[in-house]
């Protein structure tokens, strides 16, 4: 990622994932959190979700 190596995921104050940024940035992680369908596009050298 450009601005880190390592993520936190939080949920109402607890970590629901975490670490390196390919493996807590995950369709799954984040549809647990916000309740949305995303895909991560890592075509570019770091992640980048976008909305469906």
């Amino acid at each position: 990622m450009k601005y880190c190596d390592k993520v936190i995921i939080l949920n109402d104050g607890l970590v629901i994932a975490a670490g390196d940024t390919q493996e807590v940035l995950t369709p799954s992680n984040i549809k647990k959190v916000y309740g949305i369908d995303v895909i991560v596009d890592d075509n570019y050298g770091r992640p980048r979700v976008i909305i469906l």
